[in-house]
């Protein structure tokens, strides 16, 4: 019984891909080759030279004839090298394209393809369940444990028993009642959105870029929401933040880290002196890195002496009062499960609420409609009703479900590995510490489920609609905010901000989108989330009037 580590010819995860094949003896070609070396009297270089000579081609050989994947579809040049996903990834049109090519190849080989060495992808809306289920603790990949530079953070945690102990210890402070009991702090952050759109666009030539509006409103929901501290980005000039365009920016790193873990191992010790220096932007990121240390060490101090005033409600210290070992509230756990929560809170967010409004917008039938379900349930727009009277209003909450659905949430494969058994797909039996995953953008634009997929109609949500079968839920093949123990911890919040933003803005004001297309909103690369084509300056609009 061997191990193939997968780290040749580049950085790779190690899957641990068990094997054994009665017709490979592994002991005597080892032995012929040493003999043969130590006999040439070889040098160094020369050792090297022979040994890649004899490792590739034979690594090449396994993976395509020997290895446990080797009789699943697929195209043989994926099954043979990591560097045809690192191509897709970062290479072509500027990298985040193996989603896509994905999507090819199972209009090819069918429903199960393999697409690396190590990994299959299934495209089977039925088997999203099976898959993503807590009843099969399974991993998650731990090659992209560092591609955020948070790999103690829950969402970044790979073994399946670690990460539900971490999640539970944050699951209470998302809860639906305790978003509820914070929703005043966020319909603040909406009404000073408002009085800006009254006092400085209403009527006037100047645009709203939403990209930077909507950064700036997450971020200061989520910073208060876990930390009780605003950034205030929503009173800067034009909502714009450095933080927010930061945190764009360092989208382009995740492929270049996911592709070879081990930058993104040693990003981590980049020195933040040096990073301030490479721009301005990236001095953002510092800051806030800075900050949540800071408030991490306070935290950690007020803790020893005792003095909790000022620290209650927050999420460092929803960690400190849970059940966990003492090694699950060390300042580095608290570190990345902050930055975590504020980075995965903000760009998913912001992107469904521009799909959202684009579609809106460039469709004046779903706005007449919205409209008019938002005079019934706010008759004055000076007196918004609670959260929980928004959320029955059926109109806008299909919106936003399918505003979800086009936004997707992660785009991003999440790939699972069973480490104890076999996993089971139709008649393939997938082996253990295999890794298998599934994505929202397959399952999101699954013609059989989702007819006219590309089309945003907020009517395919009301009522009570029913996929395929015509029995189960159509809400089972949404997966936004994925399924199972690694469902979106945050996704009440999400929920939240997205409908008292939306119904504020459409009761309160009549917009026109300014030099805005769907290219503008239509993913171009899969960069984790959405991304736009190049060049693309997010949705903009101009404030028309107040509605009465």
């Amino acid at each position: 019984m061997t191990s193939e580590l997968e780290f040749f010819p580049k950085a790779l995860p190690v899957t641990n891909l068990t094997f054994t094949h009665p017709a490979i003896s592994q002991k005597q070609p080892q032995s012929l080759l040493l003999s043969y070396i130590l006999s040439a009297k070889l040098s160094t270089g020369s050792v090297l030279l022979t040994g890649l000579l004899f490792y590739i081609p034979a690594l090449v050989l396994y993976r395509l004839w020997f290895s446990p994947l080797a009789r699943f579809p697929g195209p043989k040049l994926a099954a043979a090298t990591g560097w045809y996903e690192t191509y897709y990834e970062i290479v072509k049109k500027g990298g985040g394209q193996f989603t896509f090519q994905i999507k090819e190849l199972h209009e090819r080989y069918g429903p199960i393809v393999r697409i690396s060495p190590w990994e299959l992808h299934i495209h089977d809306s039925e088997y999203y369940d099976s898959l993503y289920t807590s009843s099969l603790g399974l991993d998650k990949s731990p090659h992209i444990q560092h591609r955020f530079g948070t790999p103690s953070a829950s969402f970044s945690t790979p073994e399946n028993d670690l990460h539900k102990i971490r999640r539970n210890a944050v699951l209470p402070f998302f809860s639906k009642r305790r978003i509820h009991e914070q929703a005043a702090m966020i319909q603040k952050n909406v009404d000073l959105i408002c009085y800006r759109f009254k006092t400085e666009y209403a009527g006037t030539d100047n645009v709203v870029r939403m990209n930077d509006m909507l950064s700036s409103y997450g971020t200061d929901v989520i910073m208060t929401y876990a930390f009780n501290r605003s950034r205030k980005f929503l009173s800067e000039p034009g909502f714009s933040s450095k933080f927010a365009r930061a945190i764009q920016g360092l989208k382009d790193f995740v492929h270049i880290a996911q592709q070879f873990p081990l930058v993104g191992s040693l990003s981590r010790h980049v020195p933040q002196w040096l990073l301030a220096f490479v721009g301005s932007d990236l001095e953002a990121i510092v800051r806030f890195e800075t900050e949540i240390s800071s408030h991490v060490q306070q935290v950690l101090e007020k803790r020893a002496s005792q003095c909790n005033e000022d620290q209650k409600g927050t999420i460092f210290v929803e960690i400190l009062n849970a059940n966990l070992p003492a090694a699950e509230k060390s300042f580095a756990r608290l570190k990345d499960e902050g930055i975590g929560i504020v980075g995965a809170a903000i760009e998913t967010t912001k992107l469904a609420n521009m799909v959202i409004i684009f579609h809106i917008l460039h469709n004046p039938q779903i706005l007449s409609c919205l409209q008019t379900e938002l005079e019934e349930v706010i008759p004055d727009p000076e007196s918004p009703p609670p959260l929980s009277a928004l959320e029955k209003a059926p109109y806008l909450a299909a919106c936003i479900q399918e505003g979800l659905r086009l936004a997707y949430g992660t785009t991003a494969r999440s790939q699972r590995i069973s480490r104890h058994r076999p996993l089971q797909y139709k008649n393939w039996i997938i082996p253990q510490n295999a890794m298998v995953g599934m994505d929202a953008y397959h399952m999101h634009h699954d013609e059989t489920v989702f007819p006219n997929s590309t089309s945003f109609k907020p009517d395919r949500w009301l009522g009570n609609p029913k996929g395929p079968d015509g029995v189960k839920s159509l809400n089972r093949y949404m997966v936004a905010f994925s399924r199972g123990t690694r469902m979106c911890a945050g996704s009440n919040l999400a929920l939240a901000q997205m409908t008292l933003l939306l119904a504020a803005l459409f009761r309160n004001f009549d917009m026109e989108l300014y030099e805005t297309t769907r290219r503008d909103v239509d993913i171009y690369r899969d960069m984790v989330g959405l991304e736009a084509a190049p060049g693309s300056k997010g949705v903009r609009l101009r404030v028309k009037g107040c509605r009465t």
